[in-house]
């Protein structure tokens, strides 16, 4: 487990500040790939930016992320006592978290694969290229994915030791996950159904283990469901403003448009999104160990008079009934169900694949290790999860060796630009809030896809000194309407990482002259 703990904070904490590549999230030129990094890590963490700036949590111009995230935005606002406003500073955390995904997926596999399947399991799992990635951006899909993930080790510990604290911590760690993000609440019908599963088969054994049974655990999921309930149920209050109203948009463009929609979804998914297409090596060597896996078994299952059939037969039926295993498989048609229904699905979405996917190829493993005989099967499973993990990891060399700092450097070029002129800045812009992670700087936040007449009732209202664009659209109709407003702008340079989501425009800085009269 230290060998994974150190892995893992190796891949994620060098070099914070990189810009991350595009093969890493999503695939290029189609409608997998999300460049939103750029606007939403900044937009994440506004909150704790402005209440570290001494600016107060919330603000009345736009959205206010700590409603709907408030726990991702106190880990922000820790991190920024800690290192000071940054844009690494803000990824600290979520990076922390990512490393700590590896540990807990390999303690909670540990008692029913052992050691070999529950290291390959936790080793996929630390190697990801898609997953170090996005560990190291200010985004909160790792965060929620990682306090899920120690939610059900500490359940299934309490299940296994018999402890009610266990169980206890375990309903509060999975509410704590739902503050991160709401998407962990799409683990509550699998819990569901885990406990009922294991409640049956209790009542058929007439056994429990300890003094922890499955209704224990149903309670403690169930109190956790109340705590993220009152969460969510925040969202619909009054004061939530236009945060309720963005996450019901966001509901509402994600819903069903009847039968064939649901069936193009789904093939979409499958063509596009599915765990084939993101992670290929995952898939192969899941594959490749299931067949080397089931030809041991079937050979030993073709000699009946041998001893070791029937210990083969036994490995599988108490594998298939173990509470981890059974947890992970409905974790993973849970999460292949949400995707192949979901109308916006990015490769960030995707991840809530990963750790029931690893947990599945290191049982595969495991069925394969734990098959007697043989010793040149076991080289060939080694040498599958090396070739793996070789793979994963020359990715992450290839980015290391020619990586790129472009959003901390326009960042720190626009806050210089700026500073050279006298009063108040004001930035107005879809990157603002990103940019300035690395600039004492006053921002307004423009939504994706906002229509001119908002941009331009932003300038009325608030009259800003700057603007920033990427994406030159909007600002034809802008200058017709204020030809006096626009003094002068600069282009910041091209995001080459972002090529194929921005199509390679530059990122333009504006300068403003603020009007007279209203």
């Amino acid at each position: 487990m230290l060998l994974l703990t150190v892995l893992s904070l190796g891949l994620r904490l060098p070099d914070l500040d990189a810009d991350p590549p595009v093969a890493a999230l999503g695939r290029q030129g189609s409608t997998q790939i999300s460049g939103a990094f750029l606007s939403d890590e900044g937009w994440y963490s506004r909150n704790a930016r402005r209440h570290a700036l001494g600016e107060g949590w919330f603000t009345e111009e736009g959205l206010n992320p700590i409603v709907v995230t408030p726990l991702f935005s106190l880990l922000q606002r820790l991190s920024f006592a800690c290192l000071g406003v940054s844009l690494s500073a803000a990824r600290t955390a979520p990076a922390l978290l990512g490393a700590s995904m590896p540990p807990f997926l390999f303690l909670a596999l540990l008692p029913c694969l052992g050691h070999a399947g529950a290291f390959a399991a936790a080793l996929l799992l630390a190697v990801n290229f898609p997953l170090v990635m996005y560990s190291r951006l200010a985004l909160t899909e790792v965060p929620y994915l990682s306090l899920t993930l120690l939610s059900v080790l500490l359940l299934l510990a309490a299940y296994r030791l018999g402890r009610q604290a266990l169980a206890i911590s375990g309903g509060l760690v999975f509410a704590a996950a739902c503050a991160v993000k709401l998407s962990a609440l799409a683990l509550l019908p699998v819990a569901a159904v885990h406990g009922a599963a294991i409640w049956w088969m209790e009542r058929r054994t007439g056994q429990t283990s300890g003094k922890v049974s499955a209704m224990s655990l149903l309670l403690s999921w169930a109190g956790a469901a109340a705590a993220a309930g009152g969460l969510a149920l925040r969202l619909w209050l009054p004061q939530g403003g236009e945060e309720a109203a963005y996450q019901l948009t966001r509901l509402a463009g994600q819903r069903s448009g009847g039968l064939g929609d649901l069936i193009g979804r789904t093939a979409l998914f499958l063509t596009e999104g599915a765990l084939w297409v993101h992670w290929p090596v995952l898939v192969a060597l899941s594959g490749g160990v299931v067949a080397t896996g089931l030809g041991a078994v079937l050979l030993q299952f073709h000699h009946r008079d041998r001893p070791q059939a029937s210990t083969a037969e036994g490995t599988w039926s108490r594998l298939f009934l173990d509470p981890a295993l059974l947890f992970f498989a409905l974790w993973f048609l849970m999460a292949l169900a949400v995707l192949a229904v979901t109308a916006y699905r990015p490769l960030r979405y995707h991840l809530m694949l990963l750790p029931a996917a690893c947990a599945l190829a290191g049982t595969a493993f495991h069925l394969a290790w734990r098959v007697p005989g043989a010793k040149l099967r076991k080289i060939g499973l080694l040498t599958l999860l090396a070739a793996a993990t070789g793979l994963e990891l020359s990715g992450w060399a290839r980015w290391y060796v020619d990586r790129r700092h472009t959003v901390v450097g326009c960042a720190r070029q626009v806050g210089t630009l700026i500073r050279r002129e006298p009063g108040t800045a004001l930035v107005l812009g879809r990157v603002a809030d990103t940019l300035a992670l690395e600039n004492h700087l006053g921002t307004l936040n423009l939504p994706v896809g906002v229509p001119v007449e908002d941009i331009s009732s932003r300038l009325e209202l608030h009259r800003p000194t700057h603007l920033l664009l990427l994406r030159q659209r909007e600002l034809g109709s802008l200058v017709n309407r204020y030809p006096e407003t626009f003094t002068g702008s600069r282009e910041m340079g091209a995001f080459r990482m972002l090529e194929s989501y921005y199509t390679g425009e530059p990122l333009r800085l504006y300068r403003l002259r603020p009007r007279s009269g209203p």
